[in-house]
């Protein structure tokens, strides 16, 4: 009973994580979600196969599902699913940054549009802009001194026990690496997030490079994350392109993020003005990047005065 919950918990959590996705770019796939349903019936037939039996005749299939071939699953791809988590990843650093800016502990608020009035023990109120924009600055290689940590990880990972050696042991050897000598301070901060995140993932938590082009996973799906976090603009940046702290912060699968109240960097801006009297729209200045495609620039002024009526198509 207790696989059996877990095979359901599964199955909802992806269909859910996958509808809630799709749910700002068109929808879900008609022929995937048939599959899905086709592929649970089949699953599920030799455990309640009068249920499964209707289903299959409501999916339009011919014969019984008894004499229906088992599934079978293609190969897993791999970068798909680690792509997929580091989207999820991005959105997840994105929520919490924002809501530990806005929010203060001990203190009430009442978000207004774009700002965040909060009010204190005292009864004083005071302003704080909410964010509206996020730039990730991505990264295709760590730092040189973390490679370094990385590289000797890697050989020294006991793959048996799934251990490190001790960190006495680490830090001696790190003292010894030129490449590490001037970062000793942060080292062991780093070796220690290396240590949980194989923990978590496993050894490819290691690897120094990631299997997908990180820049094009965000902006494939920009729009799920500017409406899942309810922000104006989304967008990834080359770490090359940032400040000193972007190139030395950002690595492989983990962007440096910074959150801002007003578009930092557009190629250009459009300024829409209304001609048309007694109108509340005045003017609406939309800031437009480039690789942008319409359906973007759309969703962004829908973002920026919602009670303009724009056709979906």
């Amino acid at each position: 009973m207790t696989e059996y919950r877990l095979f359901r918990v599964v199955l909802q959590a992806t269909r859910d994580r996958y509808r809630e996705i799709t749910s700002f770019s068109g929808g879900m796939h008609q022929k995937l979600v048939f599959l899905y349903v086709e592929t649970q019936a089949l699953l599920m037939a030799p455990i309640c196969p009068h249920v499964c039996e209707c289903v299959w005749a409501l999916l339009g299939k011919e014969g019984s599902i008894v004499a229906a071939p088992w599934p079978v699953a293609d190969p897993v791809d791999e970068n798909l699913l680690k792509s997929f988590e580091f989207l999820t990843d991005c959105a997840r650093t994105t929520r919490h940054r924002i809501r530990t800016l806005t929010e203060k502990k001990g203190e009430s608020q009442v978000v207004e549009n774009a700002k965040v009035v909060l009010e204190n023990k005292f009864g004083t109120q005071y302003v704080q802009q909410r964010p509206r924009y996020a730039v990730l600055y991505v990264a295709d290689a760590y730092p040189p001194w973390q490679r370094a940590i990385l590289s000797w990880m890697r050989g020294a990972f006991d793959e048996s026990t799934k251990t490190f050696p001790p960190n006495k042991e680490i830090a001696a050897k790190l003292k010894t690496l030129p490449e590490v000598a001037k970062n000793m301070k942060k080292a062991m901060t780093f070796v220690q997030g290396v240590k949980e995140n194989v923990d978590a993932k496993g050894v490819q938590a290691m690897e120094l490079k990631t299997p997908f082009d990180q820049e094009k996973v965000i902006r494939q799906n920009n729009l799920y994350l500017e409406k899942s976090l309810e922000l104006v603009g989304v967008r990834a940046v080359p770490s090359s392109c940032g400040d000193s702290r972007a190139q030395e912060e950002a690595s492989p699968g983990k962007p440096h993020l910074v959150l801002h109240t007003t578009d930092p960097q557009p190629n250009a801006v459009i300024e829409f003005r209304n001609p048309q009297p007694a109108c509340g729209h005045f003017t609406l200045r939309v800031p437009i990047h480039n690789a942008e495609t319409v359906r973007e620039i759309i969703a962004r002024i829908r973002t920026l005065d919602e009670i303009l009526s724009i056709p979906s198509k």
